[in-house]
């Protein structure tokens, strides 16, 4: 996915500072940015989150870049995240869904930390939520739909990982949540793994296939905690070398 680029008045607006500091630092080399055909400087979100978490700054006006809201990053607590973010589930306000995690990062929060501190609480509440009937199918389907675009969103704000670096299959078994399985890859990612998600609810069969075929050097599934593991799967990988977790 390609990353939006930002111009350094955008930046600088966002940062409250003049544009001529932001084109002195990028030429200093304390922003990193890219040059179009005409010559001008254009900024990535990621060299951008860098400079704040290195510099640790704050974005002064985080609307400028369409981050959304800034509630959760000001609060300081992540606590007051988990509820921002499991109200904005249960509400389906798809703005709020992408805008909380969106603006905790560009504070300098990893992605790990945001799903491990913030989504996954929040998530399991939302799915009691729903097993409770407190949430129709109707609204718990529209607030899943906009998760997982903001997964795939947040996904496309890391670099590309080196084509040398350890290749992980990711997945669902069975009836495994899907949110956590995309979290899982892009958390690999985060960390510097090659990653290929392969899909939700597919069989043992279907990933013994995959480990033959891809030659994986780690798989992680996420599945049924009270499912039966999949033997066959596990022994192959043990046989192979292959490191297999579940989640």
């Amino acid at each position: 996915m390609n990353q939006r680029l930002f111009s350094p008045k955008e930046v600088a607006q966002a940062l409250a500072v003049s544009e001529a500091s932001i084109k002195r630092w990028v030429d200093k080399g304390l922003i990193k940015a890219e040059k179009t055909s005409g010559g001008h400087r254009k900024i990535s979100l990621l060299s951008l989150q860098q400079y704040l978490k290195d510099n640790n700054k704050e974005l002064v006006h985080p609307e400028v870049i369409d981050s959304g809201i800034s509630a959760a990053r000001k609060s300081g607590k992540l606590q007051e995240a988990k509820d921002l973010f499991y109200q904005a589930l249960l509400s389906c306000d798809a703005k709020a869904i992408r805008a909380i995690p969106y603006d905790l990062f560009l504070a300098g929060m990893s992605l790990e930390m945001i799903f491990n501190e913030v989504f996954r609480e929040a998530i399991e509440q939302w799915n009691q939520s729903h097993v409770n009937a407190e949430l129709d199918d109707f609204q718990f389907k529209r607030s899943e739909q906009s998760l997982q675009g903001v997964l795939y969103f947040l996904g496309g704000l890391l670099a590309l990982p080196d084509e040398s670096a350890p290749y992980v299959l990711v997945g669902t078994l069975g009836d495994g949540n899907l949110s956590l399985a995309h979290m899982e890859e892009i958390i690999l990612r985060e960390q510097g793994f090659r990653t290929e998600f392969l899909g939700d609810n597919l069989n043992e069969d279907a990933y013994i296939r995959a480990l033959s075929l891809l030659e994986p050097n780690k798989i992680s599934l996420a599945s049924n905690k009270l499912a039966d593991k999949p033997q066959k799967l596990i022994d192959l990988c043990s046989s192979e070398k292959v490191e297999i977790k579940f989640f």
